[in-house]
C-alpha cells in the first residue's frame, strides 16, 4: 500500500485507503490523481459542515434570492473528484 500523504485529514485518509486496498497502482500518475481526489474529500467535508450552518437560500447581489454559492461549490468539488478517481486504472 502507498504510503498516506501527511497532509490528509481524516476523510481523505478513509478515502486512499479504501481505494489504496488490495490494489496495484501501474502509473505514478494514478497516485497523483488519487492524492487530488483525496484532498477533495477532505474539503468536501468541510465545505458540508458550513452548509449544515448556512441557509441554503442567500440574497444574490441584487437582493433576489439565490441558492448559497456552498452548492455549487460542493457539486464542482464531487464532479472533480469523480473525474479524478475514474482516471485510475485499477488493477486487483
Amino acid at each position: 500500500m502507498p504510503e498516506i500523504p501527511p497532509e490528509l485529514g481524516k476523510a481523505g485518509i478513509e478515502l486512499w485507503e479504501q481505494v489504496t486496498d488490495d490494489i496495484t497502482f501501474s502509473d505514478p500518475r494514478e497516485l497523483i490523481a488519487l492524492e487530488q481526489a483525496c484532498l477533495l474529500a477532505d474539503d468536501l467535508k468541510r465545505l458540508r459542515c458550513e452548509l449544515t450552518d448556512s441557509p441554503l437560500v442567500v440574497k444574490g447581489s441584487t437582493g433576489q434570492p439565490v441558492e448559497t454559492p456552498l452548492l455549487g461549490a460542493i457539486r464542482n468539488a464531487v464532479s472533480l473528484q469523480a473525474k479524478l478517481l475514474g482516471s485510475i486504472a485499477i488493477t486487483v
